[in-house]
This record gives C-alpha cells, structure tokens and sequence, in this order.
C-alpha cells in the first residue's frame, strides 16, 4: 500500500465534519462521502490515494466486527486492510463496485480510496467519487457471560 504523503485529508472528504484520518467505529453509522481526490492528472492510470484508519474502544465486545459498507464507487477502487497501521496491514478487499465487509473490532481496519482513471467513451475524467459507512455490528454481550 502506498500513498502520496502531502495528500490531505481535505482533498478527499466532501464534508469538512469527516476530514479526520481516524475513525472509532460505534454503534452509529460514520459515513464519509469522497470526492475531489485527485490533485494533478499524470500519465499513470493511478492516481493520488486517500486512507483511514478504523478502530474501537477497548471495551467492545470481543466478538464485534467492524461492518464497512462501501455504497458509491466511481472512478475509483476501495482496498479493505485489516490491520490497525501500514506495517501490519494484511489485505483482504478489493473492489470497484459497492459492496459490504466485516473484519474483527479486535483487529481494526484501514479502508483506501484511490482515483482510478476513467477514459470511455472518450471522457477524460480523473475524479474519483465514492462514499462509505462504518459501525460495529455484534457487539452485544451474551446474556450468559
């Protein structure tokens, strides 16, 4: 996985709300809508990139999962990770069409967007368009414990 390092934030995300790299998935849908990723059309038929990093608090359930859905992809792929940084990311997902994920709360997440260039029809359009949501699913404890 690679990324370009002055990539901000704030080139990836459409709400200023949503800007932040980390994510602490909850019971509540977290939703990030993507767009204006790219900074500087190239040669490469890949471009700039964007991640985040999904954990939990420590006191969720062991058996929760972290459910990724990626409802919007345009001109771009999504990489599912899990894994809580770079070095101990092990790669499980990739897709260019919306699609649904669980991966272990104990494990964490990093979700990638990255602008894929689009040249049918003879439209020359670098922009990227996604938008995904997190939660955790799972996370009740059993009665029994």
């Amino acid at each position: 996985m690679s990324y370009w390092p002055e990539q901000k934030p704030s080139n990836c995300a459409r709400d200023p709300e949503r800007e932040s790299r980390k994510i602490i998935a909850t019971n509540a849908v977290y939703t990030v809508e993507l767009g204006g990723s790219l900074i500087k059309a190239r040669k490469a038929k890949l471009y700039e990139s964007c991640f985040w990093s999904v954990s939990v608090k420590k006191d969720v359930y062991k058996a929760a999962m972290i459910n990724i859905d990626v409802s919007e992809v345009e001109r771009g792929r999504f990489s599912i990770y899990q894994g809580q940084n770079r070095t101990s990311a092990l790669p499980l997902y990739d897709t260019e069409i919306p699609d649904n994920f669980d991966i272990p709360a104990s494990a964490g997440a990093l979700i990638v967007f990255m602008t894929v260039y689009d040249d049918t029809e003879n439209v020359k359009n670098y922009e990227g368009i996604g938008r995904f949501a997190v939660k955790i699913v799972n996370d009740e404890v059993p009665y029994w414990e």
